[in-house]
């Protein structure tokens, strides 16, 4: 049980009134009934209980509210009774795992009372001083129903107040570092970073990390590295050095006899981020994409997941070795230096040909972040509320909703022709549960080589936002630039923007 709450008040003070105009307005606010109810078969309705001056049956009734039971008990004269012993009521509550429970009590402070068993075993445990309801006694008041009624709508939102404060919180936080990438997002103690860096401002990026501890982040359970250019990892060793404990780095798998090639191309990137990575004893998890159900799924509880997804496939490692062959490049000497600088020309040329003029980049490690099926939300207010900047300076917000929480993360991944659109496409056919996302990161910052002029056309989603310090980049996709802009549906992440908080909600 997580807490109680007390309706008291002398004998024949209206407290069971109460309890039903609490149960009425429990049932219109959503709640379910269990059913049967104790000593009573369905629930009165509103209007008969405010047309009822007469006294009505005690009850206990269970509803499911908001993800929780919650137990009314009206009976509150008798600690032990064969019938409407508290003690047995509140064991039975045990043994349902009933989290919260409104009870009556007659206001006598007596040994053997309910009274005085709430004041010596519940209070300041389950039961504070705020969560105890006085009923007056009527005094012939011709308007004791009315009263009766907004004590029970006081009690309302005292219980929700209760409810939404005990789920946890899922935020979704993207940082302004300018052409970079740093996106935080946590529920409860568990936090995931997609991509870390900057070019433009990788002071900003060490600022935020700094923030992140000032928000009490000690551990990050899962970093995902779209690829390995500095403005989406130089932030990384500071990271990993700021006391910050990183559990896991997860990235796209390379095959072993391609690695060293794969990190000549890269100009050294792949193996320093390896290198800073087991220097600071993280663990690195590589995904394979070997075709249908690629994606690996990372879960909190049954509530938060994250589906990650390498854009390099099986088959494309496999034409990478074909083009070497027939270009006349020895594949047993991929892990020899001095003979890829010897054809370092034709090595570049066959990567872009294989994987696009990025070369490996443009098929990164992209990441779905979404609720699952069986989750519920709620709205949830934090203290700097929801906001992210729009071209022009203006702002919009833009909140999770029950049918809406995805966003899409995609680095620098190239969705330009018909079947990159496609299978990013596909990709959210399979793992995604809401009819569309809420939110989508343009790739390569909004680079024109990189993106479908009609992508959102294609793609549809709430907004999109670009990790840049100015709209130069997407401005060159008219198309794109101009619809979503005429919209509002575009987002700069600029250093302007103060807080970045995408989308606050509660989960159960």
């Amino acid at each position: 049980m997580k807490r109680m709450f007390v309706i008291y008040g002398e004998q024949n003070s209206g407290k069971t009134h109460t309890m039903w105009l609490l149960l009425c307005h429990l049932i219109e606010q959503g709640a379910k009934v269990e059913l049967p109810m104790f000593h009573v078969n369905q629930p009165y309705s509103y209007d008969e209980v405010m047309a009822t001056k007469e006294p009505l049956p005690d009850f206990r009734a269970v509803v499911e509210w908001y993800g929780k039971k919650v137990m009314l008990l009206s009976a509150g004269d008798y600690l032990e009774h064969y019938y409407w012993g508290f003690r047995q009521h509140m064991q039975w509550a045990s043994e349902k795992q009933i989290d919260y429970i409104i009870c009556c009590a007659r206001s006598r402070n007596i040994e053997g009372s309910v009274y005085r068993e709430l004041m010596e075993v519940y209070r300041n445990q389950t039961l504070t001083d705020e969560d105890w309801f006085l009923t007056e006694r009527m005094n012939n008041n011709e308007d004791w129903l009315q009263d009766r009624d907004q004590l029970a709508k006081k009690i309302i939102i005292s219980i929700k107040n209760a409810i939404m404060k005990d789920m946890p919180i899922h935020y979704r936080v993207i940082f302004p570092v300018g052409q970079g990438g740093l996106a935080v997002e946590q529920i409860d103690n568990m936090t995931v970073v997609y991509d870390c860096g900057s070019l433009s401002s990788p002071a900003r990026v060490e600022m935020y990390i700094d923030e992140m501890k000032r928000r009490q982040v000690h551990q990050i359970d899962y970093i995902f590295i779209s690829h390995f250019d500095q403005d989406h990892v130089n932030g990384i060793d500071y990271l990993l050095s700021s006391g910050i404990g990183v559990r896991k780095a997860v990235m796209s798998y390379i095959p072993h006899d391609l690695q060293v090639v794969y990190n000549f191309v890269t100009r050294g990137a792949y193996e320093n981020m390896l290198s800073v990575l087991r220097r600071n004893e993280c663990q690195i998890e590589e995904i394979a994409n070997e075709g249908e159900n690629s994606g690996r799924v990372y879960k909190h509880k049954d509530l938060w997941e994250w589906v990650a997804h390498s854009q390099m496939t099986t088959q494309d490692f496999v034409n990478l070795r074909q083009a070497f062959i027939n270009k006349g490049i020895n594949l047993n000497r991929l892990d020899d230096i001095w003979y890829l600088e010897q054809n370092k020309e034709d090595i570049n040329n066959i990567f872009k040909e294989t994987f696009g003029l990025q070369g490996p980049n443009s098929k990164g490690l992209i990441l779905l972040s979404q609720k699952t099926p069986n989750a519920q939300l709620f709205d949830a207010n934090l203290e700097n509320g929801i906001c992210c900047c729009r071209l022009q300076t203006s702002f919009r917000n833009l909140s999770m909703t029950p049918d809406r929480t995805s966003c899409l993360y995609v680095g620098d991944a190239r969705i330009k022709a018909s079947v990159e659109v496609n299978e990013i496409m596909l990709f959210l056919r399979r793992y995604m549960h809401e009819d569309h996302l809420l939110l989508m990161q343009l790739p390569h910052h909004g680079s024109i080589n990189n993106i479908a002029k009609d992508l959102h056309m294609s793609i549809n989603a709430d907004a999109f936002f670009v990790n840049d310090k100015s709209e130069k980049r997407i401005q060159k996709s008219t198309t794109l630039y101009n619809d979503l802009t005429a919209q509002n549906r575009l987002f700069i992440v600029k250093d302007m923007c103060s807080n970045l908080i995408l989308g606050t909600t509660k989960v159960q």
